[in-house]
């Protein structure tokens, strides 16, 4: 690798200015840079000597004044003060998205010594501003057209006006607030910069301050650099070599003027370069882990010269559990992670949350049921002594199906501590002994876990003081929420390790100043670097641009700097991307790839690689399930035990490795507790009204007249309410349920209405069970079972001596197909309602010697135009005998065993299906997930 920047600024001091070094102050952009440097300072010195004061730019300006930096919250509860001088009637709630802008852009306005007098004045008081307040021309026009503009419709008129009466009060909480802040000697980092810089420089106890590094620079800095640069106290050195950085058409130069201003003391030799550069395209983020594995294993060396940097943090977790042990010279790979990890991104956080969306919603009627449920089957929970508790309870809240749990059902049990009901000043108490509870009785808990909740208690614990010293601010559930979550997401937990040795993971941020032979950075997608969002502002981009605050395009050049500098002292660097464009990713490579294509092509070795990956989604190779012993005893077990049903037969032919999942394995879908009325309870309340309608008619051997049901139908929500009671449970209907409720009793009277259509008519059984006789396979094994088919046939008429069997469905309908089309595995899926209907025609012929129809009562459409019910015609033997042959094929299918001397034969397996439809509501999907991205 060429000589690091660090290095060479180490080298220069050491040469020129010996042990008088350590009479100096370095200032870095970072602190890692700082590190940095007094490795390299203590490697020139080869003994032990007085280090020098090494600062970053913030804590070198807090050195500088007696001010305290006050932490964002308690700057947002001080500023609504102050606002609510202005504003009496502004309530906490409305105020803090508003306040967090607000410091936001205040924060900018000091830190780049804007006039703030002149930018929230408006166009009526530009001639009253004080003598002492200069604005450009073209700031002052600026002002002019963002006070003149004229809104197109009343609506944009009526916000207009809201926000510049908003506006034309900004100044004065400008005023106030600092007033405010310097009454307690407290400040923020953008007010404690201009105070630095408009005020007398304190004296400093260093010969030089020697700044290393620095690009994108606010005016506030630059000021601080003149004086020092005036008093002879400053000396400045600027990482610019490649000339690629100092082209003007590129926007990393944008801060290359600086290093004319403010020139070098020593010269420092120049040897950047241009690394090959590797563009690497994948199609997931897992992909992106997995080629960064392959690159370090295959790295002859992995020291501190070497650099994985991040851009999406989110890939941090999979990168350090996927880092080889060693490198391709079999020495083993330290780590050194300069990333801190997001609190957000923990499970101690998601289980807070949990808590505290379970708070704020909570009404007279109690806790809603998925916040509990969520509660009581966290991860967290399940590392408890809790545990057999919450699945217990869980359980019998999913059994009852009720959609609010009173907090009362949880008092004097062990688990009242998550649901004890809460107001908003007992919130931070109620986290923090959950916390505290969770720390002490968790078992399996890493420390990665447990350094999460010390640092979650540390957050709450700070807006709790607030809170506690701000007892006059109403502060509502879903605010306090919102601040909690706000604080607690934008915390962060370092890593340990050693900052100087080993593989360097990293932030983009942390690599300012440093330098890497080898550079591999992930997730190097537009919209990720550089990231698309902007942060929220009053300023417009108006007033932003001639007042000198950054904008959107001052964001490009410093990522553009980031990026350009990295590369002039690399030797190669591989830049990965992610092709994929779901969701919320765009799949597009980021624009730094194209520039170098296009704008310097000469300038670097380039290569485009598109690699693949396995990320774990199976073929349908995989998939198939082998016949061997184990599976067919597992078969055979099944057969002896259980009859075929429509069910099970219409999923075997749809889907084998289905078939093999539900009925051999026995993988039950788990239970689920609804909110509302699911599609299947709605089917089997339906059908089990029908069912106590009609019954009575057939233990009576009465026969169905419309005179008859005349008098039920006043009946029928009777009948439909007892249904509900059975299968969904004797809950009051409302909301969402109650339009279901209506939807149920009209269907139900259509079909009572079109059975008056037909009466006469003799009612011979509704839910008729139907079980066949043993069926012996000849398949060759004496051990083979035998084969019983059942099912349950919803309703058997009969009409002008016309046997029906009748099929009640609340769906839509299937084709009807050919006959020869009824046992082909591509049709499967379309034709299981026919197939069903002639096999209970089949199995009712075989019990009772009677051949009948097959009819659908669709109960969405009986009334429609083409209303026939009509599905299969009366078949006759031949068509009964034939269907019979094929269904015995079938199972003979299912029978075979796996033929070592055909190892192809479709057979030999449970094969999962061919279509794609059947997928889409498949209870397995996610566990064989064949169409997953194809």
């Amino acid at each position: 690798m060429k000589t690091p920047f660090l290095q060479k600024i180490a080298e220069a001091f050491h040469r020129e200015y010996g042990n008088q070094v350590s009479d100096m102050c370095f200032v870095f952009p970072s602190r890692r840079a700082g590190l940095f440097f007094q490795k390299y300072l203590a490697e020139q010195a080869g003994k032990p000597v007085f280090s020098p004061k090494v600062e970053t730019i913030a804590s070198f300006y807090e050195s500088l004044s007696p001010l305290t930096v006050e932490d964002r919250l308690g700057l947002l509860f001080r500023l609504y003060r102050c606002f609510k001088k202005l504003n009496p009637d502004e309530k906490f709630d409305n105020f803090v998205w508003l306040g967090e802008t607000i410091l936001s852009d205040f924060n900018d306005v000091d830190n780049h010594l804007v006039p703030a007098k002149g930018l929230f004045s408006n166009i009526q008081s530009l001639k009253q501003l004080d003598d002492d307040i200069q604005l450009e021309q073209e700031q002052v026009e600026a002002i002019q057209r963002f006070w003149t503009y004229e809104p197109t419709n009343p609506e944009e008129h009526h916000h207009q006006q809201k926000y510049f009466g908003l506006w034309s009060r900004l100044y004065d909480l400008y005023t106030e607030f600092n007033k405010d802040l310097e009454a307690n000697s407290l400040t923020y980092s953008g007010h404690l910069h201009r105070t630095v810089v408009e005020n007398d420089l304190k004296e400093l106890p260093y010969t030089q301050v020697v700044f290393v590094g620095f690009s994108a620079m606010s005016e506030a800095d630059i000021e601080l650099f003149k004086k020092l640069k005036a008093i002879g106290k400053a000396d400045f050195y600027w990482d610019y070599e490649s000339s690629i950085i100092q082209d003007e058409n590129n926007r990393a130069s944008r801060f290359y003027e600086n290093s004319r201003s403010f020139p070098s003391k020593l010269t420092i030799e120049a040897n950047a370069g241009n690394p090959k550069i590797h563009c690497v395209n994948l199609s997931s983020d897992i992909g992106q882990v997995k080629y960064t594995y392959e690159i370090l294993k295959n790295l002859p060396k992995v020291d501190m010269e070497t650099a994985v940097v991040l851009a999406d943090e989110n890939l941090l977790v999979p990168m350090l559990s996927s880092i080889p042990k060693t490198d391709a010279s079999g020495n083993e790979i330290a780590l050194n992670v300069t990333m801190s990890y997001p609190l957000k991104n923990s499970t101690i956080l998601n289980l807070l949350d949990c808590c505290m969306s379970m708070q704020r919603d909570y009404n007279n009627d109690g806790f809603w049921f998925k916040q509990v449920l969520a509660v009581l089957q966290h991860t967290h929970m399940q590392c408890t002594m809790l545990k057999s508790e919450a699945d217990k309870l869980a359980k019998e809240l999913i059994k009852e199906n009720i959609s609010r749990i009173p907090a009362e059902r949880f008092e004097g049990t062990p688990l009242d501590l998550f649901f004890e009901r809460q107001t908003p000043q007992d919130l931070c108490s109620y986290l923090l002994k959950i916390i505290n509870w969770l720390f002490e009785n968790s078992s399996n808990t890493n420390s990665w876990d447990r350094e999460f909740m010390l640092q979650s208690e540390r957050e709450i614990r700070r807006i709790q003081s607030l809170l506690q010293a701000n007892t006059d601010v109403v502060v509502e559930m879903h605010t306090l929420q919102r601040l909690l979550g706000s604080l607690l997401q934008s915390a962060e937990t370092a890593f340990k390790g050693e900052p100087l040795g080993g593989l360097q993971v990293m932030g983009m941020l942390e690599t300012r100043c440093l330098d890497f032979s080898k550079l591999i950075i992930c997730s190097f997608n537009e919209g990720t670097f550089p990231k698309s969002s902007t942060p929220q502002s009053l300023i417009p981009y108006e007033l932003r641009k001639p007042f000198h605050l950054p904008t959107s395009e001052f964001q490009d050049a410093i990522f553009a700097y980031h990026f350009y500098h990295l590369l002039q002292r690399s030797d190669e660097v591989w830049l990965i991307y992610n092709s994929n464009s779901e969701g919320v990713k765009t799949g597009e490579e980021s624009r730094y790839i194209k520039q170098l294509r296009l704008l310097y092509p000469n300038d670097f070795e380039i290569s485009d690689e598109q690699v693949t990956f396995s990320t774990g989604k199976p073929n349908e190779i995989n998939l198939a399930v082998k016949k061997d012993g184990q599976v067919m005893k597992q078969l055979y077990d099944y057969l002896n035990n259980k009859t075929l049903s429509a069910s099970s037969l219409k999923t075997w032919m749809e889907c084998q490795l289905r078939f093999y999942y539900q009925y051999l394995l026995k993988i039950k879908q788990p239970e689920e507790l609804e909110e509302y009325i699911n599609k299947s309870q709605m089917g089997n309340i339906v059908h089990y009204a029908l069912q106590q309608i009609y019954q009575p008619f057939a233990e009576k051997n009465l026969s169905v007249t419309r005179q008859a049901l005349e008098r039920i139908k006043p009946k029928i929500k009777d009948y439909l309410q007892e249904a509900i009671a059975k299968e969904y449970g004797d809950h009051q209907l409302k909301g969402f349920n109650l339009l279901i409720y209506k939807l149920m009793l009209q269907l139900i009277e259509k079909v009572i209405d079109k059975d008056l259509e037909q009466t006469p008519f003799a009612f011979i059984a509704a839910e008729r069970p139907i079980d066949s006789d043993k069926v012996q396979l000849a398949t060759g094994d004496p051990h083979c079972p035998t084969v019983r088919f059942s099912g349950q046939i919803d309703r058997i008429d009969c009409t002008n001596d016309r046997w029906r069997i009748c099929d009640y469905k609340t769906g839509k309908a299937d084709e009807k197909p050919e006959f020869k089309k009824l046992f082909d595995r591509k049709n499967a899926n379309k034709v299981k309602e026919y197939f069903q209907l002639l096999l209970y025609i089949w199995a009712y012929d075989k019990e009772c010697d009677t051949i009948a129809e097959g009819h659908i009562y669709r109960v969405s459409q009986v009334k429609s135009k083409n209303n026939s019910t009509l599905v299969v015609e009366r078949p006759d033997r031949d068509t009964l005998k034939n269907f019979e042959s094929q269904l015995l094929d079938e199972i003979k299918r299912m029978l075979h065993p796996f033929d070592p001397d055909n190892p192809d034969d479709p057979d030999n397996f449970f094969l999962p299906t061919a279509q794609k439809e059947p997928c889409s509501y498949c209870n397995y999907k996610l566990m064989c997930n064949k169409w997953s991205k194809k």
